[in-house]
């Protein structure tokens, strides 16, 4: 569960952890109360998936797009994840202005791919496999054949490769 702690900028203010934007508003209503002069806050990750800690980080979250990255951790699903991480990391957007399928970036989870291939020999898709036989794909080999193509790169996002480039994404997302 994604849980995030919120930093008081005020000297007597404790730092407290919160989960949703409904208990994160109220704690900041008694901090508001408690002392005379607003009081500002700064967020770090406290707890959560990988995706959603580098979706903060490379979104640089602050009290104004709080709500929304709250909002994308819930609906979002983790190509939309991936593809707003590869575009905030290549040019440090901090709002969440931009929703992921406006994103002109084709993107491809390489090693989802594998874990599909490997269910479906399990399941009999392919037939009879032998038992001994590991069905895998040489990932650093897959890496730099995308490498060869210079529109294509190559992170690892959450322990996941993924390949992006921009451009044209209905023919991937079709896959």
């Amino acid at each position: 569960m994604l849980q995030i702690k919120a930093l008081p900028q005020h000297a007597n203010a404790t730092p407290f952890i919160f989960n949703d934007i409904e208990t994160y508003e109220s704690r900041k209503l008694l901090y508001e109360t408690r002392f005379a002069e607003g009081v500002t806050f700064t967020f770090s990750i406290h707890s959560g998936r990988e995706i959603d800690r580098l979706l903060f980080t490379c979104s640089a979250v602050t009290e104004e797009t709080l709500s929304a990255y709250l909002e994308a951790v819930e609906t979002w699903n983790d190509n939309d994840k991936y593809r707003v991480i590869v575009t905030h990391s290549a040019r440090r957007p901090s709002d969440f202005s931009r929703l992921p399928g406006a994103i002109n970036v084709e993107v491809f989870d390489v090693t989802a791919l594998q874990e599909e291939v490997r269910y479906r020999a399990r399941t009999g898709h392919f037939g009879n496999i032998p038992h001994d036989l590991d069905i895998t794909f040489d990932m650093r080999l897959m890496a730099e054949l995308l490498a060869l193509n210079p529109s294509w790169r190559v992170l690892d996002i959450a322990g996941h490769m993924i390949a992006y480039r921009e451009g044209d994404k209905s023919n991937i997302e079709s896959r």
